[in-house]
């Protein structure tokens, strides 16, 4: 986790919550906690799907199509 600094630290953490907020959900049967937590996944979902197709434009825009595959906004290229 190191390599990833910051970023994975946090991630780890948003998992982690994750992780716990959905096993109390379970516990207490709370489908609106459910719920939040999909609607947070959603928004990393979200963030990395655009992280993705700004990483493609810039190696469009910079010529530098090497040929090596790509993930884009799920899907692969």
């Amino acid at each position: 986790m190191q390599e990833g600094g910051d970023i994975a630290h946090n991630l780890k953490r948003i998992y982690q919550f994750w992780s716990d907020h959905l096993l109390r959900a379970k516990v207490t049967r709370d489908s609106q906690a459910m719920a939040d937590v999909i609607e947070m996944m959603s928004s990393l979902i979200e963030a990395w799907q655009a992280v993705c197709m700004n990483s493609e434009a810039a190696r469009v825009a910079a010529g530098s199509d090497n040929g090596q595959v790509a993930l884009t906004a799920g899907r692969t290229i």
